[in-house]
């Protein structure tokens, strides 16, 4: 068969599909449509509004291919696809299918490469068919130190072992930071923040919550722990099983005594606890809202308006909400606009803050997983409207960590502080970033005579992985 050339016989090239998080949809579909030429067609694959307009999952094969990309969301990877997590944990659904995709090309775009550990790392190796690193057997021999009983977390690498991990990245990468420059000028604009601890004293019933766990957090006491054991004179007073709530009522209960005995909130709401004690999984947290469903929810919000009621009627008060509440004057006494995001994993904490600014006349603004999607929206755009009074918004970390331009914040606060550094640098960038024309303050609560100070101690050997391989 001899055919003249121009009959369109060549195959057309299949759209690029590219997975985004769901608040960063429009924002890509905007400037594919503007900033490439010539124009593309976009489609966006997602089941719902944006902007405005009805979006839809319900194209044929032949329909998608006349696009030049298709933006999905992770959500629609998992629903149409099977059901998971993120695809950089190698251990979840959604890495096994996102890695069976056939594709000419795959490119992995992220600013957290590693989250908690190097098998971050490996995921986004396996789903780009690095070899011989896709395989976790062998990127476990090389990169990850046993694990025991004491130690849950895999150590820092060797010099030996981080350069060789560094090189394979740096091989395949492209780096791209703030402190970049572009012919002679500066990828960002804006200043760096500054960022301030916070400690302060507990009361008496917060401190009985924290010396439970003492031998995790002060490493004197976890010394004489250790020689009373290998003598058989210590055995902890809490059950594996009841290491999970215990970790998890010391970190509510440095914001206020009360949020212990609140019972309630978003299951999988906070960070996964991967050190001394139980762990749950997305998995687990996916499986206990299908099969708890609305049951749980109504209760949940009973429990919720009494807890609130309570706080609004003056049961606000603790160590922490005074010194938060001394804060919140000082800065608007020195900035007379500047609008505040106050940051915490957990809505029970929030809700103690909120009925704190409330009882000193502040209007405030919520953000976080029991809101609709239209009051997120109002509360955004009476946020970013800057005369109107409204100058707080309560955030859980998980909904409002990633995606959103909140530059029109002067100050953050991060009520409790997270196992994963990467989380808490996500929502500080809501108000660092481009379009920031101040230097914003961020004030991080750390009590040191508490398992706080041992979330920092993590949260910083976290921090020095990630560098060591990003950064040699």
């Amino acid at each position: 068969l001899i055919c003249e050339m121009g009959l369109g016989i060549k195959p057309r090239k299949p759209p690029v599909l590219i997975v985004l998080p769901l608040a960063l949809i429009d924002e890509w579909k905007s400037n594919l449509e503007q900033r490439v030429q010539p124009m593309l067609k976009v489609c966006v694959y997602h089941d719902g509004k944006l902007n405005g307009k009805v979006t839809t999952t319900d194209y044929t094969v032949e329909e998608l291919e006349n696009y030049d990309v298709v933006l999905t969301t992770y959500t629609v990877l998992r629903n149409q696809f099977d059901r998971a997590g993120i695809i950089a944990n190698p251990d979840t659904k959604a890495n096994e299918v996102a890695c069976k995709v056939q594709a000419e090309y795959r490119v992995a775009m992220t600013g957290t490469p590693l989250l908690n550990e190097y098998t971050d790392v490996h995921g986004l190796l396996k789903f780009l068919r690095i070899e011989p690193w896709d395989r976790l057997r062998i990127f476990k021999d090389y990169f990850l130190s046993k694990r025991t009983a004491k130690n849950t977390h895999a150590r820092v690498l060797s010099e030996i072992r981080t350069t060789l991990l560094a090189a394979t990245l740096l091989a395949i990468s492209m780096r791209l930071k703030i402190t970049d420059l572009f012919d002679g000028v500066a990828v960002v604009q804006f200043e760096p923040p500054d960022e301030y601890i916070v400690d302060h004293d507990l009361d008496e019933e917060q401190t009985i919550f924290q010396t439970k766990l003492k031998h995790i957090w002060d490493s004197e006491e976890r010394r004489l722990v250790e020689l009373l054991e290998k003598d058989g004179l210590w055995s902890s007073s809490l059950h594996p099983h009841e290491v999970f709530p215990a970790i998890t009522n010391a970190k509510l209960t440095a914001v206020h005594v009360e949020c212990a005995r609140a019972g309630y909130g978003e299951v999988g709401d906070a960070d996964v606890i991967e050190d001394p004690g139980a762990r749950r999984s997305e998995a687990q947290a996916e499986a206990h809202r299908g099969h708890q469903g609305n049951h749980v929810r109504g209760h949940a919000k009973k429990k919720r308006q009494a807890f609130r009621d309570k706080m609004k009627n003056g049961g606000w008060g603790s160590p922490r909400m005074k010194e938060f509440l001394r804060i919140v004057k000082r800065f608007r006494r020195s900035r007379k606009a500047g609008k505040m995001i106050i940051f915490s994993e957990y809505l029970c904490t929030l809700d103690v803050a909120e009925a704190a600014l409330e009882a000193e006349g502040c209007e405030v603004l919520r953000f976080d997983g029991w809101s609709s999607q239209a009051d997120r929206e109002r509360a955004l755009a009476l946020f970013e409207d800057g005369h109107n009074g409204y100058d707080f918004l309560l955030m859980t970390s998980r909904s409002g960590g990633l995606g959103l331009n909140l530059a029109i914040a002067k100050g953050v606060f991060h009520l409790t502080p997270c196992w994963n550094p990467v989380l808490t640098a996500q929502c500080t960038a809501r108000a660092v970033r481009p379009g920031q024309d101040q230097k914003v303050q961020v004030w991080h609560f750390i009590v040191s005579e508490s398992l706080e100070r041992y979330i920092r101690e993590v949260a910083n050997v976290k921090k020095l992985k990630a560098n060591r391989i990003l950064d040699p």
